[in-house]
């Protein structure tokens, strides 16, 4: 059986997310659900009380299910968007 890698989440160990990504074809069936669940255990492990992101306009829906508030309005770094966010634990 081959397997492949569908989903990668990255975060600091003070809870900064600097990479969460699903494949295109796997959106929509729990796998991001599922890999935010697994960090928000092991961040709590950590003592970690936030967790900390710049999401792109695309993502701000995903997050904004996942419980995430923004935490200020969206920004332009040279021509780049996001919405900075946080999720409290």
């Amino acid at each position: 059986m081959k397997e492949k890698l569908v989903g990668v989440v990255s975060i600091s160990i003070n809870g900064r997310i600097s990479c969460f990504f699903v494949d295109k074809e796997y959106h929509r069936k729990g796998i991001g659900k599922m890999l935010f669940h697994h960090s928000i255990i092991e961040l709590r492990k950590r003592q970690v009380e936030k967790i900390r992101l710049n999401a792109s306009p695309y993502a701000v829906p995903f997050y904004h299910a996942m419980g995430f508030k923004d935490s200020d309005v969206q920004q332009d770094f040279h021509g780049i968007l996001y919405t900075p966010m946080e999720f409290i634990l």
